[in-house]
């Protein structure tokens, strides 16, 4: 029973790593939120680590609140979830990938906070990988509808005008639009790789067996 409560402990800490970096930079002096928000001029100028730390700051408190609910059912929605450090080295480069699509593909948005287009990208992402599993399969696929009906009903008509009233800022849709793409591309890699990988180690097991005596 400890074995277990350890290993439930152990899974939620990459989500309460999230958590915890985003409490401690909005509570942290305005300097910090300053030098680590997601800014394009400054990050053409050299302030190449904003592509990543934007992420974890918030314009305001409501705003704060809301992605750590959205952490928490994000990871509740993942029925396979990584060790803890896959997890942070997994979302350290989505988190990457997500600014750099930003800052490449969407030249006018010059200011960016938040988690949501991360919290995208993990959804994708888990949602493909599910998809792989017969168990999950139908889980993923029905994520993954949910997920895309969404981010085109954002880009193609509602703007979610409830929750920028709420968090007191614009709804950056684009961040979640590509936090999708992102996710789900990367995911497809993975299942890429694995599918190579075990292609590679099949071959030469078969190579050893036609070797073998007898």
């Amino acid at each position: 029973m400890l074995r277990t409560l350890l290993e439930r402990v152990i899974e939620w800490l990459a989500p309460a790593a999230i958590i915890t970096v985003a409490c401690l930079i909005y509570f942290a002096p305005p300097e910090v939120d300053s030098l680590l928000r997601y800014e394009r001029s400054l990050i053409l100028s050299g302030d190449y680590w904003r592509i990543v730390t934007g992420h974890f700051t918030h314009t305001n408190l409501n705003h704060l609140l809301m992605n750590c609910a959205a952490v928490v059912l994000t990871w509740m929605l993942l029925p396979i979830r990584p060790r803890l450090d896959l997890a942070l080295l997994g979302i350290a480069i989505l988190a990457a990938l997500c600014g750099i699509a930003l800052l490449v593909f969407e030249p006018q948005i010059g200011w960016y906070k938040g988690l949501s287009g991360l919290l995208h990208a993990l959804l994708a992402l888990g949602a493909v990988l599910n998809m792989r599993e017969r168990g999950s399969r139908w889980w993923g696929i029905v994520l993954l509808a949910i997920l895309s009906l969404k981010v085109y009903s954002e880009w193609f008509g509602t703007q979610g005008s409830l929750l920028a009233q709420w968090i007191g800022a614009p709804m950056v849709t684009e961040a979640h639009f590509w936090g999708l793409v992102i996710g789900g591309t990367v995911a497809t890699l993975v299942l890429f790789g694995m599918g190579l990988g075990e292609l590679i180690a099949r071959g030469i097991a078969a190579m050893r067996g036609s070797r073998s005596p007898g």
